[in-house]
């Protein structure tokens, strides 16, 4: 080797070192948490103490919805949401659990009623003004999450039921139509509440394949993550693939993770990473409130994992209360962008 090549392979390699180093630091330098969340606000003028059953949620004298309540407490839930924008969050969810209730009932409690295969239309207009008040306070982004229940629910099926599937899936697709003259934030639409990844359930598959090929000829994939993933090994694997056979796979995969956040996180990426969802990119859709803990054991997973999490939402229950939900309103807020 003459003393040319020498001096340029030392310029080189040192040149490459530099770069490598330099490419380390700006990775341990960027932020993990890329964006401020916020709250998945499901009710207001609640008292938890007076959930004490399912009858409870379903009464519209004790679980007041935001979204079915809108016109009576839109003081309240215009006060509480600039409380939560005081505290920093910049994005807010609220779930659209729903079944097929009776004819002339709009709502029950937590339930909104699917019966005709769309929302009612006072619901829907209580939808877009609950969009419009958010964008008006200074929210970036409204994430409405889909969750049918009781007989609406595809995990309680014995056998396929098309008439059902189909009123499921007019209630999602009437509902993103809805809102696409609303302007103000951006709208993510959760397709199924924590369906993804359920494939070992019989018939969940299908729903999911059928539901996300519809939704996309009504919105995109800057505007759904697909369905929100309740975190369990394989469940990440199952749904990309499941995706992967019908379209596009979404930009980030939504997560609820509550226990162990650190080994949770952790075991997600990878997973994500095997199932060849690289890099991985996450939102985390549930976790405790108001929990600094919480906090920094997903920010060390991701760092650990250099994988992103886009934004992280928070759900009005502290650790160690046996309930689903313990808190009354969710102002604060630990979660921010950054880590």
């Amino acid at each position: 080797m003459n003393l040319r090549s020498h001096l340029w392979l030392v310029t080189f390699g040192a040149v490459s070192l530099v770069g490598a180093l330099c490419s380390s630091q700006n990775l341990a330098a960027a932020p993990v948490v890329e964006e401020a969340g916020g709250s998945v606000y499901v009710a207001f003028d609640l008292h938890p103490d007076e959930l004490k059953g399912t009858k409870t949620w379903a009464d519209n004298r004790v679980f007041h919805h935001p979204i079915c309540q809108f016109r009576v407490g839109q003081t309240t839930i215009k006060r509480d949401m600039m409380e939560m924008f005081a505290h920093g969050q910049r994005k807010i969810a609220t779930n659209l659990w729903h079944t097929g209730l009776r004819e002339g009932i709009d709502c029950a409690g937590f339930l909104l009623n699917s019966r005709s295969g769309r929302f009612a239309p006072q619901v829907l207009d209580n939808l877009r003004q609950f969009v419009s008040l958010a964008g008006s306070i200074g929210f970036n982004e409204v994430q409405l999450r889909f969750a049918p229940l009781s007989v609406n629910a595809p995990a309680t099926w014995k056998e396929w039921n098309e008439t059902v599937f189909q009123e499921n899936l007019s209630v999602i697709l009437t509902t993103i139509d809805a809102l696409h003259s609303v302007g103000g934030p951006k709208v993510m639409f959760d397709l199924g509440g924590e369906l993804g990844g359920m494939v070992r359930i019989p018939f969940m598959r299908t729903y999911v394949q059928r539901t996300w090929i519809a939704a996309l000829k009504h919105t995109d994939v800057d505007h759904t993550d697909g369905f929100s993933i309740a975190y369990a090994p394989g469940k990440i694997a199952q749904y990309v693939q499941s995706l992967r056979e019908v379209g596009p796979v979404p930009r980030e995969l939504s997560l609820t993770i509550y226990r162990n956040p650190y080994s949770q996180m952790s075991a997600a990426a990878q997973e994500a990473q095997a199932a060849g969802y690289s890099p991985p990119r996450f939102m985390i859709q549930e976790t405790y409130y108001h929990d600094p803990s919480e906090y920094e054991e997903f920010v060390r997973a991701a760092r650990n994992q250099r994988t992103i999490i886009r934004t992280i939402m928070q759900w009005p229950v502290v650790p160690d209360r046996k309930t689903n939900i313990s808190e009354a309103t969710t102002p604060l807020y630990d979660y921010g962008a950054g880590g």
